[in-house]
């Protein structure tokens, strides 16, 4: 029997939008919507890793738990890992759910999925994907694919080219990532591959270390906050969905 936790890193230093996590969507800061989202799924038990005092006392304000990580860390991955660490001594979780904190609106139950996958104990690793819309720019390197086995749910390898080659199902990488602690404590340790440094991937370490991954498939796919005009369209989306819920 599984017992996940969720972790979600608040980095101070993002490079193309800096304090995107407070960006104010709607009337409230966007990590508090990531938390509201992360407090809908079936887990909860939640905590956000953060690196500034500022983001701590804006997460504690809103009645969640900050653990403050090492800037230094170079992954959310390593930041997850380190907040969990600190947290949970005792080693009462043995799941650990890493959580962006750049996607406000994310479907709670695409989180549910990639747990639920995680508990059949195949892989080490458990993430969610969505069939590439119509839309989306295939040739992006801003969108991550995905070389899926639909039969098995196993990712062989995840590119920011177009991949697979040919008619085949090309798969949208939403950024969720569900680690058997075990599994997560093993890919902190390794270093830095050849095949993520080049595609600024970090899941291609797991990969190139003989780790498992499994893909849980949804239908959406959530606004990531990267750059000014994602913020911009995650405030269009809320004003035209959300603020009447407010």
């Amino acid at each position: 029997m599984t017992k996940p936790i969720i972790v979600i890193p608040a980095r101070k230093a993002s490079t193309r939008l800096r304090d995107k996590i407070i960006a104010k969507i709607g009337n409230k800061p966007m990590i508090h919507h990531v938390i509201d989202r992360a407090r809908s799924s079936s887990i909860s038990d939640i905590i956000v890793a953060c690196d500034d005092l500022e983001y701590k006392e804006i997460i504690e304000n809103y009645g969640a738990v900050a653990v403050m990580t090492d800037p230094a860390l170079s992954s959310g991955s390593d930041r997850a890992f380190a907040a969990v660490e600190l947290y949970d001594q005792a080693n009462k979780f043995d799941t650990i759910v890493c959580m962006q904190g750049d996607v406000p609106f994310i479907n709670p139950t695409s989180i549910d999925k990639a747990i639920s996958l995680m508990s059949k104990g195949e892989f080490d690793i458990t993430t969610i994907a969505a069939k590439m819309p119509d839309d989306v720019d295939i040739t992006s390197d801003a969108v991550v694919k995905i070389a899926l086995d639909e039969n098995t749910s196993r990712a062989y390898y995840f590119s920011r080219s177009p991949i697979p080659y040919g008619d085949a199902d090309k798969w949208y990488h939403i950024g969720v990532y569900v680690y058997n602690r075990n599994a997560l404590a093993r890919y902190v340790e390794l270093p830095q591959s050849k095949l993520e440094i080049s595609e600024r991937l970090e899941q291609l370490r797991a990969i190139e270390a003989g780790m498992k991954i499994g893909v849980a498939t949804v239908d959406d796919i959530p606004i990531s906050v990267d750059v000014p005009q994602d913020l911009e369209k995650a405030i269009d989306f809320y004003n035209k969905i959300y603020k009447e819920k407010a």
